[in-house]
């Protein structure tokens, strides 16, 4: 569409249509973090409670990462060091409601949280291989 086809105020309704996208997509990626943040601590929490009561190594682990891969091809995250860290996870944040994002006091937006592997490991004092 040339500039001489244009109507008054279409610059004000594209950058008010493209500011929605961008709020919208940024809530969708915060929710998406939050259910995997959320999932990863469960799944922790899971082999955590199961090898208190069932004392397995790490075979297990690497079956059950191997067996998950098989289910869910499509997903990354799922190899064994990732299902350690994730054990981890949920033995550093004991309880029974996971870890989530919540609006800080007075907002209603929910603050970025990153807990990178390195930063899971220093917390539960682990070395590489924990």
């Amino acid at each position: 569409m040339s500039d001489a086809l244009v109507p008054g105020g279409y610059g004000d309704l594209l950058a008010q249509i493209t500011s929605e996208v961008r709020v919208a997509r940024l809530r969708a990626a915060r929710t998406v973090n939050s259910e995997l943040l959320a999932l990863y601590w469960r799944i922790g929490r899971l082999i955590l409670i199961r090898q208190e009561s069932e004392p397995w190594g790490s075979g297990v682990i690497k079956r059950l990462a191997t067996d998950l891969r098989r289910e869910f091809p499509d997903m990354k995250g799922l190899s064994p060091t990732n299902l350690q860290y994730m054990r981890a996870f949920a033995a550093a944040w004991p309880g029974t409601d996971p870890i989530s994002q919540r609006p800080v006091l007075g907002t209603t937006e929910a603050p970025t949280v990153t807990v990178t592997a390195t930063d899971l490991a220093t917390r539960v004092g682990c070395s590489r291989n924990c």
